[in-house]
């Protein structure tokens, strides 16, 4: 259910007999012992007067008519959903039966309730194992990812009642902090079901970018500066040879002029970075033949934290021919607003690099 006014109660249903939860497929009902798969969770809606209807989150299909020894089918219309009576059974445990005795014999009247066999869901009778099930609430959890306060996508957890849920990060970042902003209760209107409100909460989770390194939002707020060394077995030092814009890498120390030797990163992990020369007040520019410093070719640099080496970290160019980089689905974002709002960005970064068509 997405809409405010179509949420009811969410439950877990785990039959006494085998221990696992009743689960939605295409066609039919059947039993899993996978507790995570959205297939397993339900929607109590209201039915008429006291009855209730199941309808599976997953797959949005409602449980349809039970008959005796019959394997019950899926139904995609609200109006083919069977109504359940629902009443406690063996203490703990619950059995729902279909009220709609339309055309069933007197005989087959007790064999209405939800059952499972080989597997399946049936109709049977209520005082069986199979036919008991123990009902646990569900609760809605709607995660927001941020980094440096740009949105980068959503998340909906369904957390089981007495369980502990840890939030977990499904980008390249560590979680600096995560805080309930808006919890609401939404009333069930299921009569006399009784298994009460559902709660629905809204967490927003701060990502924390654990560079490498710092970086400033200008080259006039720059307050931290480095040697950058390459990881090759000498470990030499890019610096600055004050002849034309050539850069060199020839120096396995620092010697002579330092500023030559000392750079700085300005931009942001969004949109990349440039690395910015003390010495020659210009950016790295290796997008030609050869290491130079442009005031013109402010080049952008990007990285994940998954570019980390141990000792040090990777930088991904533009090779200033193409301006061709790599975008994969899941670093543009997890749903389809980030991807858009993260692609525009991406874009319009190529094109004011002077990039051309793909």
């Amino acid at each position: 259910p997405t809409e405010r006014g179509q949420m009811h109660t969410l439950i877990l249903k785990k039959n006494k007999k085998d221990n696992k939860y009743l689960k939605a497929n295409d066609a039919d009902a059947e039993n899993t012992d996978k507790q995570n798969d959205l297939a397993t969770l339900w929607s109590v809606e209201a039915g008429e007067g006291n009855y209730v209807k199941l309808k599976n989150v997953s797959t949005n299909e409602y449980i349809g008519q039970i008959r005796k020894s019959t394997t019950v089918a899926m139904q995609a219309e609200v109006a083919n959903a069977a109504q359940f009576e629902w009443t406690n059974q063996a203490g703990v445990y619950t059995v729902f039966k279909d009220v709609n005795t339309e055309g069933v014999s007197d005989g087959d009247k007790n064999y209405l309730y939800g059952h499972v066999n080989g597997g399946k869901l049936v109709g049977w009778e209520p005082n069986a194992d199979a036919t008991q099930w123990l009902v646990s609430k569900v609760y809605r959890l709607e995660i927001v990812y941020n980094l440096n306060g740009v949105k980068l996508g959503t998340a909906t957890e369904y957390v089981k009642n007495g369980t502990v849920y840890t939030i977990s990060s499904p980008y390249d970042f560590t979680i600096l902090d995560a805080v309930i902003v808006n919890e609401e209760t939404f009333e069930a209107t299921d009569g006399v079901f009784s298994f009460g409100p559902t709660k629905s909460a809204t967490v927003m989770v701060e990502l924390k970018e654990d560079l490498p390194f710092e970086y400033a939002d200008s080259k006039e707020n720059i307050t931290q500066w480095y040697y950058l060394k390459f990881h090759a077995t000498d470990r030499n030092y890019l610096y600055y040879a004050a002849d034309g814009e050539v850069l060199k890498t020839d120096k396995t120390a620092v010697d002579g002029d330092k500023d030559a030797y000392t750079w700085a990163f300005v931009g942001d992990f969004i949109s990349g970075f440039k690395v910015y020369n003390k010495k020659a007040e210009k950016y790295l520019d290796a997008a030609k033949e050869g290491a130079v410093v442009s005031a013109d070719q402010e080049q952008v640099f990007t990285l994940t934290s998954s570019s980390y080496a141990p000792k040090g970290f990777f930088m991904n160019a533009q090779d200033g021919i193409s301006n061709t980089f790599s975008i994969t689905p899941n670093s543009l974002g997890s749903d389809e607003e980030s991807r858009v709002n993260n692609l525009i960005q991406i874009l319009d970064g190529y094109f004011k690099q002077k990039g051309s068509s793909f």
